[in-house]
């Protein structure tokens, strides 16, 4: 869904854009050949400020100042949100999540989120989740009660920037890993509810684990450091592959066809870090 501000309370659903993964049938498409493989699916649906890019993607902040407004949007979101609930349940999607990184509305109008999460149950039947950045305070999310999961985007840093990449080992970085799990085991605890990382991620870039955040279109001409990025995930597996208190995590991001060339990009394919991935998720050899 398009949002041509922040402050605008319209949204444009496009179900059938130039992104095959995105379109209503590359979604239909891609759950039977995931089901065909013994795959399950999450489904996530974004909203996205003004045109397609990384930049000036502050959904964080949409929010009105009149009740008016507020109710204008929140009609619409809730019509956005539902053709993709009776998409999630067409597809036998397992999680549907209800938004994502939306933390002002989220926070300021946590009635209409309830009423949202009974509504889409009304008509799907798996389980709920809400996507928290990790920069944020999750806890603050007022809903997770009327959830299954406290979902995270966890863009977590491991290390100063000021790290040395000589100096960045495994073990460096599971250990970086120790104060986000301490709060997120705190977290899961004090609400009752499993953590699922909405999204995991990083870069093939020389800041992938001090800032896992910045997107590919940030990186200007900086080198690829596939070797970092596969470290990053192996320290994943270590720190949290037996937590208890986390059901899984979503990895950010796949790509079909010749998308899939990114030197520098999050994508793990034809990289280390696809391997590291394979092992940590118990996947066959192919």
């Amino acid at each position: 869904g398009f949002q041509q501000s922040p402050q605008s309370p319209d949204i444009r659903r496009h179900t059938d854009g130039d992104w095959y993964s995105e379109s209503t049938r590359g979604i239909r498409n891609l759950a039977e050949r995931a089901r065909r493989r013994g795959m399950g699916i999450i489904l996530k649906p974004h909203i996205w400020i003004g045109h397609y890019s990384a930049d000036g993607q502050n959904r964080h902040a949409i929010g009105f100042d009149t009740d008016a407004e507020w109710r204008q949007w929140e009609q619409q979101y809730r019509a956005f949100l539902l053709y993709y609930a009776a998409l999630a349940e067409d597809v036998d999607a397992r999680v549907l999540v209800i938004g994502s990184e939306l933390e002002r509305a989220a926070t300021e109008r946590p009635d209409f989120w309830r009423s949202l999460a009974a509504s889409v149950r009304e008509r799907y039947d798996g389980a709920l989740t809400y996507a928290a950045n990790w920069s944020g305070d999750p806890g603050a999310i007022p809903f997770w009660d009327a959830l299954d999961y406290v979902g995270i985007q966890a863009y977590f840093p491991l290390v100063d920037a000021s790290v040395r990449r000589q100096e960045v080992t495994v073990a460096r970085l599971a250990d970086g890993w120790s104060r986000h799990a301490d709060n997120l085991r705190s977290l899961s605890e004090s609400i009752g509810k499993p953590v699922l990382f909405t999204e995991l991620g990083y870069r093939s870039a020389p800041d992938a684990a001090s800032a896992p955040w910045l997107w590919p279109e940030n990186g200007g001409d900086e080198a690829p450091d596939p070797e970092l990025q596969a470290l990053c995930y192996r320290a994943f597996f270590q720190a949290l592959g037996d937590a208890p208190w986390l059901t899984g995590a979503i990895i950010w991001k796949w790509h079909p066809g010749p998308e899939s060339r990114r030197p520098t990009g999050f994508t793990p394919q034809h990289k280390p870090a696809a391997d590291i991935l394979r092992r940590g998720f118990g996947a066959p050899d192919p």
